[in-house]
């Protein structure tokens, strides 16, 4: 077994227990280490054997190397090329030109006045599935959430009906079989991807079943007008430099990339939330009251979000402490140096998000579940850089406010018609995956009101 160490550029070289060679680390307790690291300080060496790795958990390394000096930290070959396996040359994973007219052609179909008219598709969607939920049964948490966001994208991407309900709760769970895969194929560098690991043949199968629905519903929306959903208006956007419209190839990547992202981020995200406010029922409260003053029983409305700040300061708490993206890896083109550490080429650099975002140096009390920091007459931080959620710079998510949105209906809907009862004697613990997850699930039992 390999002797892990540990070294900053803020304090002489700490040991740490032993934890094996790199792809240990992440296949036993991947979270807990990088946690732990973190606290090392904001630049932080991993040396495993023959790899190094740099943490990086400071707003001003985050900048630099997510802005300042963007174009010398690509997304890292190896764990990008995994991704590929999923969903192709889409936003997520292509790069220089390429990447630029792809965000050029889609950026405009998630401006704010777009996401507007998308309101009516997700309450639809989130109350077919509230509908569904019975009353003082238990359930896992992190499944009922992704059975919401699965409609949600069916309904806004694609329209209803097009893929049918049997389809949709298998495309879920192939969702977050995929999810997990993938970024076990990403965090085993030794291992070529041509070269078959346990799962693969689920992986083909999964896939397969993905690319032919979403091989249909390109087609359908091909042979229609564009209508109020994302496909069709994907299938008939115009490239205003170019003149040019996506290949069928381009359109499936591009598709499967807004699927998948959109399922597990948002779904984790609000898992989490309704976790966060059974520990604290004092916030929780002024949530309720915030909803059952706003809407009563009504279905919510784009209009209603300014009637709910509260609601959105408590997601945008959540999305602080539990990040559904908690790590963004980078890879050097060149030689760099950051903070006076040189950086060689080809070097990883995970910019850990968590990290980040429970830094005591950018935070208050970073371990406390506070949504006042997100209050309109809050101190401002002094980086904006300190939070950053769905990442920033020229990368940032294409898709932040469609998920925002879609969270806080969610919270509303939900606490409008259940309430989430955490079960007793559960061992509730993140886990580094694609997604920042509850390594066990959240086990609950919903009560009508």
């Amino acid at each position: 077994m390999t002797q892990t160490t540990i070294q900053t550029t803020q304090q002489p070289a700490a040991p740490v227990p032993q934890v094996g060679i790199f792809p240990d680390i992440f296949g036993k307790s991947p979270f807990a280490f990088l946690r732990d690291a973190a606290l090392e300080g904001d630049l932080v060496q991993i040396k495993a054997g023959p790899i190094k790795v740099f943490l990086v958990s400071g707003a001003d390394e985050f900048q630099y190397v997510l802005r300042d000096n963007q174009a010398n930290f690509i997304k890292s070959p190896k764990l990008y090329d995994a991704a590929k396996m999923m969903v192709g040359n889409g936003l997520l994973t292509s790069q220089g030109d390429f990447w630029l007219r792809q965000r050029r052609m889609i950026q405009p179909y998630f401006h704010r006045k777009q996401i507007a008219n998308f309101t009516q598709l997700m309450v639809d969607g989130i109350a077919d599935v509230l509908d569904k939920w019975e009353d003082d049964k238990e359930y896992d948490l992190k499944h009922i959430m992704s059975q919401v966001t699965i409609e949600v994208i069916s309904r806004t991407m694609f329209g209803k009906n097009i893929v049918s309900e049997k389809e949709m709760v298998q495309v879920a769970d192939d969702l977050v079989f995929l999810a997990n895969y993938i970024a076990l194929r990403g965090y085993m560098p030794f291992v070529p991807l041509s070269m078959p690991v346990p799962g693969h043949g689920r992986y083909k199968a999964a896939m397969a079943r993905l690319h032919k629905i979403v091989e249909r519903i390109i087609v359908l929306g091909e042979q229609t007008p564009e209508s109020g959903n994302l496909i069709s208006m994907l299938v008939h956007a115009t490239d205003e430099e170019t003149n040019e419209q996506m290949t069928r190839p381009q359109l499936f990547d591009e598709t499967m990339t807004m699927f998948s992202a959109g399922f597990e981020t948002t779904s984790t995200t609000v898992a989490w939330l309704l976790y966060l406010l059974d520990q604290h029922p004092d916030i929780k409260q002024k949530v309720q009251a915030e909803i059952d003053d706003a809407l009563g029983t009504r279905k919510p409305t784009f209009e209603d979000f300014r009637k709910l700040p509260y609601c959105r300061m408590v997601f945008q708490e959540a999305l602080r402490y539990y990040p559904a993206s908690p790590m963004i890896p980078r890879t050097t083109v060149e030689d760099d140096e950051i903070n006076g550490q040189h950086i060689p080429a080809n070097t990883m650099l995970l910019m850990f998000i968590y990290g980040l975002h429970h830094n005591p140096k950018l935070w208050d009390n970073p371990e406390a579940f506070d949504p006042q920091r997100f209050a309109s007459d809050a101190p401002k931080q002094s980086s904006r850089f300190a939070y950053m959620p769905f990442s920033a710079g020229p990368r940032k998510c294409i898709g932040d406010e469609f998920a925002q949105t879609e969270g806080i209906l969610m919270l509303a809907m939900i606490m409008q018609r259940y309430e989430v009862e955490i079960l007793a004697g559960q061992a509730i613990v993140p886990n580094l995956s694609a997604t920042l997850t509850p390594k066990n699930g959240i086990q609950v039992k919903l009560h009508k009101k």
